[in-house]
This record gives structure tokens, sequence and C-alpha cells, in this order.
């Protein structure tokens, strides 16, 4: 029995569509569907998944020669190693980390906006060009480095 074969007689013994299988699988519909129709092969990762979700080993998944009737079926087990893989908690699909890693995205990109917003805003507060500073000595036992301090003219008394 060749290999996409196994795959639709595996995921229609237990029961599952082609969405709940690519859920338990952490992939896409159309990947099953793909893997299923013999147009797409899936990565090592992916068939891993599915020999954990379907029960079998992957000589028995993998092995052209050998039928799925020749390998008594574990139970099958869900990426979090509980049995009953249909009543497995959904692990989050590619489209919702990647939409969550946008929204990160976004967050970061306004947060440095705002800094950066923030620190324009603030640049011509509390600075008073250098023409309008005025010298005046200070005591030197009160400060052991340079004797001269810029003070605003306003502020000088």
């Amino acid at each position: 029995m060749q290999f996409p074969e196994k795959l639709v007689q595996l995921r229609k013994r237990r029961g599952l569509t082609q969405a709940q299988a690519a859920e338990l699988v952490d992939t896409s519909r159309q990947a099953i569907s793909k893997w299923e129709s013999g147009t797409g092969v899936p990565t090592l990762e992916n068939i891993k998944a599915l020999a954990r979700v379907y029960g079998v080993s992957f000589d028995t998944l993998l092995d052209d020669s050998r039928d799925l009737e020749d390998e008594a079926a574990p139970s099958p087990q869900t990426p979090e190693g509980c049995p009953a893989a249909r009543e497995a908690a959904p692990r989050p699909s590619n489209k919702r980390r990647l939409a969550m890693a946008g929204a990160a995205a976004v967050l970061l990109i306004l947060l440095a906006g705002t800094v950066l917003w923030m620190h324009a805003a603030g640049q011509g507060k509390d600075s008073t060009p250098l023409e309008e500073l005025e010298c005046y000595p200070v005591d030197p036992d009160i400060i052991d480095e340079d004797p001269i301090v810029f003070r605003p003219v306003n502020e000088v008394e």
C-alpha cells in the first residue's frame, strides 16, 4: 500500500476530517490533502506527528511493502502524549502564530515610535542657547572643579 493511501485510510479509521487531522499535526488542511493525494510530501517532523496521531510506527507508515494490517495499532497519541487524539487540546495553528508575531511587530514599532516622539518632543525644553548664558565666579571652596558655572541670564541674581 502506498504512503498516500495509508494516510487516507488511517485518518478515516480514526474518524477525522482533513481539517481535524491538520490541527492535530499542526499543519494546514491543504497540506493533508496534498499528502493524501500524493502531490506533496510531509517533512520529517510532520511524519513523526502523523505516526503519533494515527498510532502507527514509522516503518508501517513509510514502508510501501507493509500493509496497515501487519501492525497491531497502538492507541493514537496527540503531541501532548494523551490518548484519544480527538479530545486533545489543539495547539495554535501556523496562521495564529503568524498573526501573533505580526501583532508583536506592530506593538514594537508603535513603542519605538512613541519613544522617539517623546524624545523629540522633549528636545526643546530645558535647554538654553549658549548666547543666553552668563558667567559668574563661584567660591572655589564649594566646588573643586572649574570655578565657572553657566546659568540662564534670567536666573542670575
